[in-house]
């Protein structure tokens, strides 16, 4: 073999996997994702919360400008629910209460749960 293909085939098999890694990196983490970098870059849209109501299918509360905005989608199908001239209010965080209810309760639950369920399913 020529001493000169050797080395390329050597660089090559060197190279190469630098070239995927950086590939990768500039793909998950790329320069159009960090706003920091570029500070005079503005951003006239934000999704502000979502949320999922199957596989396909949720609710996303968007801004644009000062104007926010319910959209649904489901099945590659977007639909505008409502407009809001202000950001609606937050709706407080619902914890059901069980008094002494620790992690051996827990626990002891989710085990009868999985033996009934591998009962039922031989």
């Amino acid at each position: 073999m020529d001493k000169e293909l050797f080395w390329a085939a050597v660089r090559l098999v060197l190279s190469l996997p630098l070239v995927i890694v950086l590939a990768y990196l500039t793909i998950k983490y790329g320069l159009a994702r960090r706003q920091w970098l570029f500070p005079g870059a503005r951003r006239r849209m934000r999704v502000l919360e979502q949320l999922s109501l199957g596989p396909r299918t949720g609710l996303s509360l968007i801004q644009v400008g000062r104007e926010y905005f319910l959209i649904a989608f489901h099945d590659g199908k977007i639909t505008l629910v409502k407009e809001f001239t202000q950001l609606p209010e937050e709706l407080p965080v619902v914890v059901p209460e069980r008094e002494n209810y620790g992690r051996e309760q827990f626990f002891q639950e989710k085990i009868n749960f999985f033996r009934q369920k591998f009962k039922r399913g031989r």
